[in-house]
């Protein structure tokens, strides 16, 4: 059974979905989340409403899996690094904070780094 998780209004500029997935009593939550590249007029607030959201919905007590294409090529997912900016700085840091686990480990299209990694 799919239950649909309702994304806060704050966050409706985001392109996001969340639903929980319920099959013999165990629950997962499943969380779509995509940044275009090179479209945001304001970063700063895409970034804190991004991970805002994912803070949000991730406060669950059962399994959450994010499958996000936040378009941050420059992120080395192998050893959880990047470079020094605001963006991939605070995504890695809500991935440590967050205890998320990578479990692609390859790029999901034909580019050779797409930052594109659903983790849970």
């Amino acid at each position: 059974m799919c239950l649909d998780v309702t994304v806060p209004n704050k966050y409706c500029t985001l392109e996001m979905v969340a639903l929980d997935i319920v099959e013999c009593d165990v629950k997962n939550r499943i969380i779509v989340v995509y940044r275009p590249p090179y479209s945001d007029s304001h970063p700063q607030s895409t970034l804190t409403d991004i991970l805002g959201s994912l803070r949000e919905l991730t406060a669950v007590s059962y399994p959450t899996i994010i499958a996000d294409d936040l378009n941050l090529p420059n992120i080395d997912w192998s050893n959880l690094s990047g470079p020094n900016d605001i963006f991939c700085c605070s995504f890695i840091d809500f991935v440590n904070d967050a205890g998320l686990t990578q479990f692609v480990t390859s790029p999901t299209t034909g580019w050779p780094k797409n930052g594109t990694f659903p983790f849970a």
